[in-house]
Order: C-alpha cells, then sequence, then structure tokens
C-alpha cells in the first residue's frame, strides 16, 4: 500500500501552537488480516487533547505521537478475517488514544464502531466524548424520573447543552448558570431554546430564589467550573442529592463545608469518560448507550454543536479556537 497521509504531530511537550507541527508521510505497511484502512472525514479539537500536548493531563501519551481522540472516517479497505465492518462504513473510535489527527490510517478492526450512513459529519465526529458524558452523569448517580430538576453550571458548553437536551428529551428540568456576557439575553434565549428550562448568571443565582413548589431543588448537580460558581450549586442541592464535578475551568478548588456532609447527606462524586470508557470497554451497554444516541440525532432530539470546519493546513486556527464553535479538522 502507498498512500499519502496528512497528521498532525508533536515530539515534545508544550503549548499545542508551539510543539504541533503537520507531517506528510507515505503510509506503506500492508493490512493484517484484523485491521482496516481508513479515510478520516472531520476530526474535533477537545479542550482535554489540547491539555494532554501540554503534558499537564491524567494520561502521558509516548512521543511522537497523533493527537486526538474523535473522528468520523470511512472503511476504505478491510483484512480478511473483518466480518463487522465493510468498504465503504462510516466509523467512530470506540477506544480513546488512537491518534485521530490525521488523514487516513489502519487500525484495529476492533477499535471502531459503525454508524449510519446518514448520520451528520459533525454529530458524527464528535461523538463518541461529550454526548456519553451528558448520558451518564444523567444516568449513573441518581434515578431521575419525569418532573425531577437537574442543576449545571457551564451551562453553554458542549456538554451543558447536551445536558439540557437530554433532560428535554427525558422530561427533566434542567436550571443552567453561566457567566455574564454582553449578549447574554440572545444566550438565555439560545439555550432555553435548546432545553435548559431556566437560565441564570453566576451573579443572578446567587441571589434569586430558584427552587420553588414549581420547581423542586435539583437531586443531581454538575459542576465543571469549581470555585464559587460550584459551591453556590451545593447551596441548592436537594437534601441526599448527588453533586458531581466533572471539570474545573476555572482552576480553582471547592470548599465543601462538613454540614453538606453530615446534615444534608449530599454525595459528592467525580466523573472522568475516559474511566467509565475503560471499565466499560466490553458492557453491551456502552454499544446501547452510543446506538441510543446515535438515534436520538436522527430523530432531531440531539443537536450537533456550531462548528467551524477546517482544513489541516490551517490547524493553528483549530489550536487556537474559534469563539462558540467546535474547530472540526478535515482533510479534503
Amino acid at each position: 500500500m502507498d498512500q499519502e497521509v496528512r497528521q498532525l504531530s508533536h515530539l515534545q511537550f508544550g503549548p499545542p501552537q508551539e510543539v504541533v507541527q503537520l507531517e506528510r508521510k507515505t503510509l506503506t505497511q500492508e493490512l493484517q488480516e484484523t485491521e482496516i484502512f481508513l479515510k478520516i472525514l472531520a476530526s474535533p479539537v477537545n479542550s482535554a487533547d489540547l491539555i494532554t500536548i501540554t503534558g499537564k493531563y491524567a494520561i502521558t501519551p509516548l512521543l511522537p505521537c497523533v493527537p486526538g481522540n474523535e473522528c468520523v472516517a470511512r472503511v476504505e479497505k478491510i483484512g480478511s478475517a473483518v466480518r463487522d465492518l465493510a468498504v465503504g462504513d462510516l466509523v467512530v473510535p470506540f477506544r480513546s488514544g488512537l491518534g485521530t489527527w490525521r488523514s487516513h490510517g489502519i487500525f484495529s478492526a476492533s477499535d471502531w464502531f459503525r454508524i449510519p450512513p446518514s448520520m451528520d459529519t459533525v454529530a458524527a465526529a464528535t461523538l463518541t466524548v461529550n454526548p456519553p458524558t451528558a448520558y451518564r452523569m444523567l444516568r449513573d448517580f441518581v434515578a431521575l424520573k419525569p418532573g425531577d430538576t437537574v442543576l449545571q453550571n457551564g451551562a453553554n458548553s458542549a456538554v451543558g447543552q447536551l445536558v439540557a437536551q437530554l433532560c428535554r428529551k427525558w422530561g427533566i428540568n434542567c436550571v443552567g448558570v453561566v457567566r455574564a456576557r454582553p449578549d447574554i439575553d440572545a444566550l438565555k434565549t439560545k439555550l432555553k431554546a435548546g432545553g435548559a428550562t431556566e437560565i441564570y448568571t453566576e451573579e443572578e443565582f446567587a441571589k434569586t430564589e430558584v427552587f420553588t413548589d414549581s420547581l423542586p431543588a435539583p437531586k443531581l448537580a454538575l459542576n465543571c467550573v469549581g470555585g464559587e460558581s460550584a459551591e453556590n450549586l451545593l447551596n441548592d442541592l436537594a437534601h441526599g442529592g448527588y453533586f458531581v464535578t466533572y471539570g474545573c475551568i476555572s482552576r480553582r478548588d471547592i470548599t465543601i463545608p462538613s454540614s453538606v456532609f453530615i446534615y444534608r447527606d449530599i454525595k459528592c462524586c467525580g466523573f472522568w469518560r475516559t474511566n467509565w470508557t475503560r471499565e466499560n470497554h466490553g458492557n453491551p451497554e456502552r454499544v446501547r448507550m452510543l446506538e441510543e444516541i446515535v438515534a436520538m440525532y436522527q430523530a432531531g432530539d440531539l443537536t450537533a454543536p456550531d462548528a467551524e470546519m477546517i482544513p489541516i493546513e490551517n490547524f493553528q486556527t483549530a489550536l487556537g479556537g474559534v469563539q462558540g464553535k467546535k474547530c472540526i479538522i478535515t482533510y479534503e
């Protein structure tokens, strides 16, 4: 096989825009019987990818390496023993750390999950990180039922918007908190249209009596900010509720009074999708979850994030980010 491959890679850890480089290589290895040859169509740039490149993430890859954990790809060739995939299938990664910021690659067939050919490119490319994070946090801590309430900060994040969409689908109230900004009214309108029951700025939430008889106190609070924002969520969590932290974008620690545990029986937990995926790699529930998420996208219950499609040659733009949009690397 002779195939030119364009890929991003880095030889050392550091600021992504300084250490990542574009390479052109020729792929010459032969396809083994359990492998597939893929043409990668689109690869998102996630915050975890960027932190990994700096060397400060919980997982440190061996260098040199190709970054990227998500993509959507098309099967171009299959090995003689591959039975579950066919040439022309669209697939997404079923395992982290495959190095998806490349135009082509040879991979083990078992590391990929087939999706419908009609699925939107952005939804497909971003299928395996944020949607499972939102899904699992809503499913795994509290047995939520229609009419219950979920509270979250970072409500305009990709995960936050998916949480609201899933809550709408399942009949759950979703109250979100965001940072103040000049276009706050437009943002509130957008997030409510996407499934949020109410949206408050951090300042509004701190001084507003949000939960009443018509809007019950939340059984579940989801924190991706940390600091004072997280502590404000704790103040409104129902007795016996769960406080789940899955990020800390403020880089500020949380101070939790002993009374939260003693008198209110609050359970404080963490969630990291990578751990859940690793622990459930062979679990049929993982396949069922992805199939359900795909079905919700196709039914219009979930919508893909606003995205900027950026050719790999302009990778510096993708690494630097585009305000309000998911950056997705393309290879055409």
